[in-house]
Parts: structure tokens; C-alpha cells; sequence
């Protein structure tokens, strides 16, 4: 249960698209202590004192999959996660396969279509949040 006097967190997120236009999530760990256990969602984490959104955002998804990714990532909003953070989500494009990526958090990665990314066991948040932003995802650079 959230708070009003509890201090809202920071996360950052990354919509990660490939060259087929595919998303990548991860299907986080199954413990009743995590928000969201069991769920697919966005790669990302908390943005600790002192640290900028971007190199928040490039510390956790190097801890996550061992990526670093180059170009500048795209903003595309702030989504409230309804456990406490506001989360500001950006687009990186990605030209990896997943057998490139090492995942050392949750159970697995994985590449979905736009219209498949729809039908997984996503936060109804996140969902909403893709369908308002599939525009600004699925846009060529």
C-alpha cells in the first residue's frame, strides 16, 4: 500500500525495438516480494541519489542483459507504476538476437510483436502506456 507522505520513487525504463520492429521484455521473477511477480515489463530500475535519468537508465540495463547501448534514447513519457515510482520510459533501438544478451535478472527475454507485446501478462499500466505510445515506438529513425 502506497502512502502520501511516502517519497515517490524514480525509475528508468526502455522500450527496446529491433529491426523487425519486435519489443523486448522480460518476464520477471515469481516472488510474492517483488511488484508485479510473474509479469512481463520494460528492462530498467531505479534511479539512484544524484544519478541523471540516462545514466540510470544505462547502469541497469547493463546489470540486466550486459548491454550498452550507443545511440540516444528517445523520451516518450512518464507512466505512474502504482507501487510508488514514476517511471519515465524511453526508445532505444536494438540490433542484438537474444542469444546475444545475457539476462541476470528475472526468468527470461524475449522479442514480441506490437500486437503480441498486447496479449502478454503485462502491468494494465504498461499496457495502456504502449497503446497510447505505439506511434512514437514502432516510429523509423
Amino acid at each position: 500500500m502506497i502512502y502520501d507522505f511516502m517519497i515517490r520513487g524514480k525509475v528508468a525504463a526502455a522500450v527496446f525495438v529491433n529491426e523487425k520492429d519486435e519489443l523486448l521484455l522480460y518476464l520477471r521473477d515469481n516472488k510474492s516480494s517483488i511488484p508485479y511477480p510473474n509479469f512481463w515489463a520494460l528492462l530498467g530500475g531505479h534511479v539512484e541519489e544524484n544519478e541523471s535519468l540516462l545514466d540510470a537508465l544505462k547502469r541497469e540495463i547493463k546489470e540486466e542483459i550486459e548491454y550498452e547501448f550507443e545511440e540516444k534514447p528517445i523520451f516518450l513519457g512518464t507512466l505512474d507504476d502504482n507501487v510508488g515510482n514514476d517511471v519515465y520510459v524511453y526508445r532505444i533501438k536494438i540490433n542484438k538476437k537474444i542469444n546475444e544478451l545475457k539476462l541476470n535478472e528475472g526468468q527470461i527475454l524475449g522479442f514480441f510483436d506490437f500486437e503480441d507485446v498486447l496479449k502478454l501478462k503485462i502491468p494494465s499500466v504498461l499496457k495502456k502506456f504502449i497503446l497510447e505510445k505505439k506511434e512514437k515506438i514502432l516510429k523509423k529513425c
